[in-house]
């Protein structure tokens, strides 16, 4: 069994912006392996659905508790369905690589990254997967130089077109991992 957590903040102020990337990639893997559209589960502070690929159970998660407070919902379901830190995926943004860029890591330190830090916390581990996806592109014109401001604001044109070649990269190195392996997916996407 595995857990598919996207990252992101709820709301419809936050629907396009940089930091609801993981919400916007996990919406697009339902569309393509066809599961249920996602239900609220209060118990789970997230909305959910799941299925099976491949004969294995995935359960995709878009928790509800806000960004920084992510962990809150990951460590309710990873307890629920007994999981270990290594069957629980995360996908965000990641404000270190540029757009159009990805990262399957196998784990790691959460960096400056909120939603991140609060998953290692909560979970007491840093040993959890996470497919980064780049939203760097400060160097545009006019974009705010305060990450926060940055990460929640909405993507320019340009990234537009960059965001929306790269997130069906993501959601198919994310089924390829669920039918090889991680190991195999980073050896293909990284």
């Amino acid at each position: 069994m595995k857990l598919i957590i996207g990252l992101g903040n709820p709301g419809k102020e936050y629907e396009n912006t940089r930091h609801n990337i993981g919400f916007r990639t996990i919406d697009f893997l339902i569309k393509k392996i066809g599961f249920d559209d996602f239900k609220e589960k209060k118990k789970f502070k997230a909305s959910i659905t799941q299925g099976e690929i491949d004969g294995e159970k995935i359960i995709l998660a878009k928790p509800f508790t806000y960004m920084n407070l992510s962990g809150e919902s990951a460590i309710l379901m990873m307890n629920f369905y007994k999981l270990k830190p290594e069957d629980v995926w995360v996908v965000c943004d990641d404000l270190d690589f540029p757009s159009g860029i990805f990262k399957i890591r196998l784990k790691g330190g959460p960096g400056s990254h909120n939603g991140l830090k609060s998953i290692s916390e909560l979970i007491g581990s840093n040993d959890y997967p996470r497919f980064r996806i780049g939203i760097e592109a400060r160097n545009l014109k006019n974009t705010p130089r305060e990450a926060k401001d940055f990460v929640l604001g909405r993507f320019s044109p340009e990234e537009k077109t960059v965001i929306e070649k790269i997130i069906p990269k993501v959601v198919d190195s994310i089924i390829f991992a669920i039918k090889r392996s991680l190991g195999d997916a980073m050896n293909k996407y990284n």
